[in-house]
């Protein structure tokens, strides 16, 4: 989270959003991938270079809808 908020924040000050996202809303999505990529890191999966990346895009659709 400590990278992907700054980062997110950045991407929001360019006008990279499709739709106005407010600065908490942002970082609660940031916390939530964040949180969803350790549950899965710490499963025992094969490929979880795939996995962690697929599971955090995944939350990031379904929690900001676009």
């Amino acid at each position: 989270m400590a990278g992907a908020l700054p980062y997110a924040l950045y991407f929001r000050a360019a006008g990279g959003w499709p739709q106005p996202v407010g600065v908490g809303r942002l970082a609660a999505g940031c916390a939530l991938c964040s949180v969803v990529g350790c549950v899965v890191e710490s499963l025992p999966l094969e490929g979880d270079n795939l996995w962690v990346p697929l599971a955090a895009a995944v939350t990031a659709v379904w929690f900001f809808g676009f």
